[in-house]
């Protein structure tokens, strides 16, 4: 981190629709401005759903990191509502088979922040706003 960047914590709620497009919100506290931001997101269609809902995890944290960087956003600490994830992200350890390439794409997203920490916190609005939009299939 350099001399100067603000750490911008970030909130981060999401939820998939059934057709495989989901909504991400993140809610940015720390910079100079406090936003919401609402972040589209999809998963390949043809996926089962047991492995469609955990492939969402690793998109919609994706989305999210390139939209904050798109922001001018260096030092970011994400907060997950899920610990699971949270530990699977930041350790990179026990990655099913099947999320080995989603979660060295969302590495890949996290490292172009010059910092970038994940830990757990309370995001349940977020995730209560995205599935109920995804519920109306506004998602896009």
């Amino acid at each position: 981190m350099k001399t100067g960047e603000r750490l911008v914590e970030v909130g981060v709620g999401y939820a998939l629709g059934r057709a495989g497009r989901g909504i991400a919100y993140a809610r940015t506290r720390g910079g100079l401005i406090p936003e919401t931001i609402r972040v589209p997101f999809a998963v390949p269609p043809d996926t089962g759903w047991p492995e469609k809902e955990r492939l969402a995890d690793y998109a919609a944290l994706r989305a999210v990191a390139r939209a904050l960087r798109r922001r001018g956003m260096r030092c970011v600490r994400l907060l997950l509502n899920d610990e699971r994830l949270a530990n699977e992200v930041t350790r990179g350890s026990e990655i099913d088979k099947h999320l080995a390439l989603s979660y060295v794409r969302l590495r890949c997203e996290l490292n172009a922040f010059s910092k970038c920490e994940i830990g757990v916190g309370s995001t349940e609005d977020l995730t209560h706003r995205a599935r109920a939009e995804a519920a109306l299939n506004l998602a896009a």
